[in-house]
């Protein structure tokens, strides 16, 4: 049974249905779309329902989310098939992957809530996507299953994760769904008691897993990401050092949100997975591509798949001869003989309407940047102190909250300063 670790921060929901949702992959057999499954290891172990499978084992393929399709074989050994469980091993190695758990009824009576990932409807063209479907476990039953209410939506979601929020690790697999003459979006999903009997070596695979899981939930704790964060992607060159001031004026200074870039933070090990977690936590995707940057395309191409539903600003000094594939996205020009970069760019891009709809989000908070609070303390303090005021408080209202005490221990040697700091702070804010 896992527990709950307490030290790990509370995640942003967001980010973290993101991260399942690129986990998720659709199960096509014989040509045909069956249901949904989801990575559970990084050397390319899936777990699926086994009636997805059908009697037909030998054309298995999985389309995933970021790297196309890959084939698939049926482990019997490891599939308790009985339970209606089943895993498949691939070649492939992904950057998403999800850790499993045994759950008991001790845990639900305290916390029930889950999330159900898959691709119910996806025989459909319009439906391409992974739907995630908030609900809760609403009964134990004896049978190796419990039952999910307002989570189960219909054909194709049979094999989709069962993510319980408490615990933070998938405890079931989707299995079957209710007929709506007996309950409308629910149905049973397979908890995962059976395939740790018969698959013991999975305890250890799982522990690695569960390992990186969470450090991914560190990098997705709700405090990173109460305010817009706004993943931008600019070639680098001194002639567009005046383009990077002016977008940071625009988006930190005035609109409150945090621009960072690929070399900002360092999530993961390798630089494709770096990008995906940047692009997971995204509310907004700038890329400059005047010159087709092949760095910047690269981002471009896996923003565009896996930030459908995020704004997505492309820079240019002749958005006219962008190609067609970019078209249809909010395109703001820039250069020219204008010498005022920052009211160029605040005019342009306060046309775009679906970045508008993030900055004026509800319950969206305002990033206070390093430079903004120099300008509003007015004091000598060390750089590094600088740094973590800003990340032990990163937006306005966490200021508006914060106590003199916490702010006197993050100032260190400089502590009797935290009363000056904090009023100033406070005062100076719009």
């Amino acid at each position: 049974m896992k527990e709950v670790h307490e030290s790990v921060p509370e995640p942003h929901f967001k980010g973290l249905e993101q991260y399942i949702r690129n986990a998720t992959i659709k199960l096509y057999v014989n040509g045909l779309f069956t249901g949904t499954g989801f990575f559970i290891s990084a050397d390319g172990h899936v777990l699926t329902a086994y009636h997805c499978l059908g009697q037909q084992t030998e054309h298995i393929k999985l389309v995933t989310p970021f790297d196309g399709s890959v084939t698939a074989q049926l482990q019997t050994d490891k599939s308790p098939t009985e339970y209606d469980l089943a895993i498949l091993k691939t070649s492939h190695q992904p950057s998403h992957y999800l850790p499993l758990a045994r759950i008991t009824r001790e845990q639900l009576d305290k916390d029930n809530e889950v999330i159900a990932i898959g691709y119910p409807a996806s025989h459909l063209p319009v439906n391409r996507e992974a739907g995630s479907y908030k609900g809760y476990i609403s009964r134990w039953r004896d049978d190796d299953r419990v039952e999910l209410s307002d989570a189960v939506k219909g054909r194709g979601h049979s094999g989709g994760s069962v993510y319980h929020y408490a615990s933070r690790r998938v405890v079931g697999v989707v299995t079957e769904r209710y007929k709506e003459g007996v309950m409308v979006d629910s149905g049973l999903a397979t908890r995962l008691d059976r395939l740790f009997e018969k698959w013991p070596e999975l305890v250890d695979l799982n522990r690695e897993t569960a390992q990186l899981w969470e450090q991914r939930l560190q990098a997705l704790q709700r405090t990173d990401c109460k305010h817009p964060i706004v993943f931008a992607m600019l070639p680098p060159s001194e002639e567009r050092a005046e383009l990077w001031v002016a977008l940071r004026q625009v988006f930190e200074e005035q609109w409150g949100c945090q621009v960072l870039t690929i070399q900002d933070r360092q999530y993961h090990d390798s630089t494709l997975g770096n990008l995906r977690a940047h692009l997971e936590q995204a509310a907004v995707f700038v890329a400059e591509v005047s010159e087709a940057n092949p760095e910047v395309m690269f981002m471009l191409g896996a923003a565009q798949f896996a930030l459908s539903q995020v704004p997505m600003v492309l820079l240019s000094r002749n958005p006219e001869r962008l190609p067609p594939s970019l078209q249809g996205r909010g395109v703001v020009r820039y250069g020219g003989e204008t010498t005022d970069w920052v009211t160029t760019l605040e005019t342009q891009l306060s046309r775009i309407a679906p970045l508008q709809q993030v900055l004026t989000a509800p319950g969206r908070e305002h990033f206070c940047s390093v430079t903004q609070l120099q300008g509003l303390v007015r004091l000598r303090l060390q750089e590094n102190t600088w740094q973590r005021l800003q990340e032990c408080y990163p937006t306005q209202e966490a200021w508006r909250l914060a106590h003199e005490t916490r702010v006197a221990a993050v100032l260190g040697d400089q502590a009797d300063l935290a009363g000056v700091v904090l009023k100033r702070v406070r005062e100076g804010m719009p």
